[in-house]
């Protein structure tokens, strides 16, 4: 999936718990450029 400046994406996903999950993105310069997101399941 390709996501392009300006775009908005949905995601719809199940967790069996709460707590604290990191979304990332698998290149590594995204972990320098802030590219890693906490995402609170409450």
């Amino acid at each position: 999936m390709i996501a392009y400046p300006g775009q908005i994406t949905r995601l719809r996903a199940h967790f069996d718990l709460k707590g604290l999950y990191v979304w990332q993105c698998h290149i590594i310069e995204h972990e320098d450029n802030e590219m890693m997101r906490p995402l609170l399941v409450v």
